[in-house]
């Protein structure tokens, strides 16, 4: 309970900010970073001295007030980020509240959410913020009557057989801040098909985060592979591991004929293409 001993005191507290940033399932996909002037330890993540400061947390009640900008340095880590192209995973953002001379070193957590994007204003970066909350305010998906089928592909809906569409290949050539890349694998004419919104992916050596792109178009000349992705691409090296996983046009031919998922398919193929209250009787 020390915690409100030092909160309550107009004297004795010495109150800093520790921010999480957590980007991946991986320990090293997070950022630590405090306000105080030395680093902090706190629930074994390392937090180290950096300038930032944050809005004003609101809790009127009101979800369209409730969004949070946390400003730092240009250069800032986290910024990094986001600088070229936005990490595949979701960036959490966790504020935890203490201070600094509680020998207890007890810190709450403020407030909760994620980065949706970061603005740069001359020295300073901009995260714009949206707590947890607001996810509530959003509307789900809804089922429409059609022929196309409306699950995620590989969705816990959908449950087709990822790992049996991926292909495992390495980088030919080193790729940084390319859409072009090129990799070790001569695919046939069907498999070209296949490809075409499929992703990319690999995993980042550094972090251990996975970070995946959806393959545009893909060139086969001299039995090189030249795949063009939908965003940039960093620090891949020569002979780096990674996988190319098959698309899907969410058709009924493509569930049956690639991923042999026909029992799992959303989708009302033989809807009738007349209308029978047009002009002509379509059981004519």
């Amino acid at each position: 309970m020390s915690f409100s001993v030092f909160e309550r005191s107009r004297n004795r507290g010495h109150p800093v900010n520790l921010f999480l940033f957590e980007y991946g399932s991986t320990p090293n996909a997070r950022i630590g970073i405090t306000n105080a002037e030395q680093p902090i330890l706190h629930d074994g993540v390392q937090y180290i001295p950096h300038p930032m400061d944050r809005d004003t947390i609101k809790a009127s009640g009101n979800l369209d007030k409730a969004a949070l900008t946390v400003r730092t340095e240009r250069d800032s880590p986290v910024a990094e980020l986001f600088r070229v192209y936005p990490p595949s995973q979701p960036v959490r953002l966790t504020i935890f509240q203490g201070h600094l001379n509680d020998p207890d070193r007890q810190f709450l957590v403020a407030w909760t959410g994620r980065v949706l994007s970061v603005k740069w204003e001359k020295s300073e970066a901009l995260l714009n913020c949206e707590p947890i909350a607001t996810s509530l305010r959003r509307p789900g998906l809804r089922r429409r009557y059609g022929p196309v089928c409306p699950h995620v592909l590989y969705g816990p809906i959908c449950r087709a057989n990822k790992e049996a569409a991926t292909i495992s290949t390495t980088m030919r050539q080193a790729a940084n801040g390319v859409r072009l890349v090129s990799i070790m694998y001569t695919p046939n004419e069907a498999m070209i098909n296949r490809l075409r919104n499929g992703t990319f992916e690999w995993t980042v050596a550094e972090t251990g985060s996975l970070e995946s792109r959806v393959i545009l178009a893909i060139k086969v000349e001299n039995n090189i592979a030249t795949l063009t992705l939908s965003g940039i691409v960093r620090n891949l090296p020569q002979g780096h591991p990674v996988n190319l996983v098959l698309g899907c046009n969410h058709q009924l031919g493509d569930c049956e004929n690639v991923h042999n998922n026909v029992p799992n398919f959303g989708g009302m193929p033989w809807i009738p293409t007349k209308n029978p209250y047009g002009k002509y009787s379509p059981y004519q």
